[in-house]
């Protein structure tokens, strides 16, 4: 196996040495482990506070902050207490997880508003990792293998094909020691907004979000025919960001009008764009690669894709813009009339996702885990705040648990940032009319705006 490729990107937190240290990996602060291409930087003691922030980081409401600027300012707000600090998270996007601690209290871990850089971590604590079998290994004090279930979209609830061994959801926060986690957002009912004032808001977040990614390395964006990558689309033009775009060609005939569309956008604008062909079987991968990929994300969502990718851009320094989070905005989810404030309801939601009938034993497995998930993130009580229970779920468990392996896969190629990874963004897209977020009012103006309107979408 291409040692390059595992757990790239990653990072390791540990109360106690641990026994297995990726040879990439170096030891960068008190107990944490980073592999060499990732970000890091600190506050420095501030009366005995201390923030760190892996990853790559920007603060949508102040143009011209580095990161060790913003790990600074969530100290100081650290001093003040612990909710100012989660406050102040609440408007940074990008790719990061957030480490704290007070002088007199435990290390703390959250992670950014969607959970794209992914904290998984020891239930009974002490021991947290981007990859789940790292912290297994670690726990065993030698390899493991994942139990054999086959799930899509995501592990139900929390879970991982490791015992012991939890992801983060977004919108919690975790405290290392003891593997405890509570919920810290939403606060409070969501407002309504105009949606003239939304757009103006979400457009000033997004253009600085993207103007401090470019200006820290060369940009380049999926680009499909669907309506959430043109709506990011329309935020880097309003922006004025140089960047360059490809769609992937595999066997599934819809990836057709995604390249043909995409190809008359990017033409008609002038950007450089690549189509990488990938219509090659899912098991056309070099052993390698999909022992990593197997390795480092929980599923398989697309390795043959990901090599690809990988293929062509190996070697660059780029940062890899993605689109997806729009859909927590324009309630992807409520299609489905089903009650996920139940247990029944959330087994059946994720049972239609499956596209399978779940065995009896599975069932039982998907029941109980959803328990645990309701129970550990009070997700009941958080739903009744103005966000509806499925696009609440939608966010914190498709994204938190199924987005953010697929951004794994891609690691060996780039690092990814959504610019929509912004809780104070999303919110915003939350805060219009039921029937705006179901039309897509904010995106679709936000395309009509850019003059982006006038190709149709799949």
């Amino acid at each position: 196996m291409d040692s390059g490729l595992l757990y790239c990107r990653g990072f390791l937190v540990a109360l106690s040495a641990p026994s297995v240290v990726p040879a990439a990996y170096a030891r960068k602060s008190r107990i944490l482990w980073l592999d060499l291409r990732t970000s890091f930087v600190e506050s420095g003691d501030v009366d005995q506070d201390w923030v760190g922030i892996v990853g790559l980081v920007v603060d949508t409401a102040t143009s011209g902050r580095t990161g060790a600027d913003i790990a600074r300012e969530l100290c100081e707000q650290l001093l003040i207490d612990e909710p100012a600090m989660l406050s102040m998270t609440d408007r940074l996007s990008g790719r990061f997880v957030v480490l704290f601690k007070r002088h007199d209290q435990p290390l703390r871990i959250v992670g950014d508003a969607c959970g794209t850089r992914a904290v998984a971590y020891a239930s009974r604590g002490g021991i947290a990792a981007m990859h789940a079998k790292l912290v297994a290994d670690n726990l065993s004090g030698a390899p493991v293998d994942p139990l054999v279930t086959d799930f899509m979209g995501g592990y139900p609830g929390r879970a991982t094909p490791y015992d012991g061994v939890r992801l983060l959801t977004p919108n919690t926060v975790l405290t290392l020691e003891t593997g405890a986690i509570a919920r810290f957002y939403p606060r409070e009912p969501i407002r309504r907004c105009a949606v003239s004032d939304v757009i103006d808001e979400v457009q000033a977040r997004l253009r600085t979000c993207l103007r401090a990614v470019a200006d820290r390395a060369p940009l380049v964006m999926s680009l499909t025919a669907g309506l959430d990558s043109r709506a990011t689309l329309a935020a880097v033009i309003e922006s004025h960001v140089p960047i360059e775009t490809f769609t992937f060609f595999t066997e599934d005939p819809s990836t057709r009008e995604d390249v043909r569309r995409a190809a008359e956008i990017a033409g008609e604008l002038g950007l450089g764009h690549t189509v990488i062909t990938a219509d090659c079987p899912i098991t056309d991968v070099r052993p390698s690669f999909d022992a990593a990929i197997t390795a480092n994300a929980i599923g398989r969502h697309g390795p043959h894709v990901y090599q690809r990718v990988f293929d062509h851009y190996r070697g660059r320094d780029l940062v890899h813009v993605r689109s997806n989070l729009v859909e927590i905005g324009r309630g992807f989810w409520r299609r489905y009339e089903i009650n996920v404030r139940s247990i029944d309801g959330l087994v059946a939601l994720y049972s239609r996702i499956q596209k399978r009938d779940l065995t009896a034993n599975e069932s039982r497995l998907v029941r109980s885990l959803f328990l645990d998930f309701r129970v550990s993130t009070d997700f009941n009580a958080a739903s009744l705040l103005g966000i509806d229970p499925r696009q609440l779920l939608y966010w914190e468990h498709r994204m938190g648990c199924w987005l953010s392996q697929v951004l794994i896969e891609g690691d060996p190629a780039f690092e990814t940032v959504n610019p929509w990874n912004c809780r104070s963004l999303l919110e915003a897209l939350l805060s219009v009319s039921t029937g705006e977020q179901l039309r897509g009012v904010v995106p679709r103006r936000m395309i009509a705006r850019a003059g982006l309107d006038r190709w149709s979408f799949s």
